[in-house]
This record gives structure tokens, C-alpha cells and sequence, in this order.
């Protein structure tokens, strides 16, 4: 979904991420700006002046046209994914390999390094996952994050 974020870790740290749906990628500006909606630059660039993400589920006032059609083609939100094929047996060998999927919450006051990093000293210290993740919420709220955090963390 449009406001989240996936990184795969392995034991040297990011191996692959996600990129993140915002309407000021180039691409995501060019195809909003082909619906009846443009790009405007708030604090961050935002669909009409209000979204700040330009993928995701629901925001249905901006999936339909100028007569209130449902059409994917007009979407300024789009639902459409981005799909990535990883090769597993590329990382095969890797004692680490972690996938944290997580809200802007999270990842617009933590650098996906910072995450791997985290985690990483977190594990050595005996904590579980369920701690590690609390304790990154609060975190990124002490850190001034205003929005939303939430965070899935799998070991492979």
C-alpha cells in the first residue's frame, strides 16, 4: 500500500527496498497530473493539496473522473502494485535474513540502515520481536513522527 514501506535484510543490511509511493516521484506526478487532480507542495507534495501518498487502497473521492466514473485509468490514487521478484538463493547463505514491512510512520524518521541497525543490537541483547517492535513505535514517535506506525517484522 501507498504510505508503506518493505526492506529485506541480510547480514550485511539492506539487500533490497521497496520504493516509496509519493506524489512527488516523477512518474507518480506525471500520471496524477493526467487525472483532474494535480500535485501541490504542502509541508510535502500532496494530491490536491490534502494526500500525501499517491498508491493505496480506498481514498475512493480519487479513483472516479469528472462524472463520477469508477475508472483505474483516471486514478490519482492508484491501487495498481509494484511487484519485485527477489532470488532467495542469492541470500541463501546469509544468517541474517529479515524482511520489516512498516507505515511512513516509521520510515519518515528512520533511514532504512537505522532500522537494520536497531534491530541488529535489539536480537544481540536478547529482545524479541514483539519488544523490538513496540520499543521502534515508540521510538519513532519520540522522534517526532505524526503519523501512524505500525510495523511487521518476519525472520526467514
Amino acid at each position: 500500500a501507498g504510505d508503506s514501506r518493505t526492506v529485506l535484510y541480510d547480514e550485511n543490511g539492506v539487500y533490497f527496498s521497496t520504493r516509496d509511493h509519493k506524489p512527488s516521484e516523477p512518474d507518480e506526478f506525471e500520471r496524477i497530473e493526467n487525472t483532474r487532480y494535480d500535485v501541490q507542495m504542502k509541508d510535502v507534495a500532496r494530491i490536491g493539496g490534502l494526500l500525501a501518498v499517491s498508491r493505496g487502497f480506498g481514498d475512493f473521492i480519487y479513483k472516479i473522473d469528472e462524472d463520477d466514473n469508477y475508472r483505474p485509468v483516471d486514478y490519482a490514487v492508484s491501487a495498481v502494485p509494484e511487484i519485485t521478484r527477489i532470488e532467495m538463493k542469492t541470500i541463501q547463505n546469509s544468517r541474517i535474513k529479515t524482511v520489516v514491512c512498516a507505515t511512513d510512520g516509521l520510515w519518515d524518521v528512520f533511514s532504512n540502515l537505522e532500522i537494520y541497525n536497531f534491530i541488529r543490537v535489539s536480537k544481540s541483547r536478547g529482545l524479541k520481536y514483539k519488544t523490538i517492535m513496540r520499543d521502534l513505535v515508540n521510538l519513532a514517535y519520540e522522534r517526532g513522527s505524526t503519523d501512524n506506525v505500525t510495523i511487521l517484522i518476519v525472520e526467514l
